[in-house]
């Protein structure tokens, strides 16, 4: 009896650590599509950053941020100062993640070439010569 016992108590453990393993190599969060050196698809792009402005606006993301991403209740996206890093990659995610105290994630509703055409769109606007602040409080 105890050799029966063994042997299917050694065919579980056998059984189990392979189904754990089949899904621990199928079920994979899902990547950021934007690491730390990804660079934007889209750079430059004159066409892209007309359709990130569009999308700014219809998405309203000046609702939070102002017209021209100038700053209103969210901040100011065009003054050169960033919170989480001002890289493509970093305001890609941002986007695509959110950020804590009010950014909400849009990752879910926004797929990997509409959030850099909003980077793209955010990446083109100069930075003013006059900041309404000169520094975070």
């Amino acid at each position: 009896m105890r050799r029966a016992v063994s042997r299917s108590v050694g065919q579980s453990v056998s059984r189990s650590t392979v189904l754990l393993l089949l899904v621990a190599c199928t079920t994979r969060e899902a990547p950021s599509h934007a690491t730390d050196d990804t660079t934007n698809p889209l750079e430059g792009s004159v066409a892209a950053a007309k359709a990130g402005e569009a999308l700014f606006g219809s998405m309203n993301c000046d609702g939070c941020h102002g017209g021209g991403a100038l700053g209103f209740v969210g901040p100011n996206l065009v003054d050169g100062r960033w919170r989480f890093g001002g890289s493509d990659a970093e305001v890609y995610q941002s986007i695509q993640k959110g950020r804590p105290q009010g950014m909400p994630a849009y990752g879910d509703l926004l797929d990997e070439a509409t959030i850099w055409q909003l980077v793209t769109y955010l990446k083109s606007q100069p930075i003013p010569v006059d900041i309404a602040t000169e520094a975070w409080p």
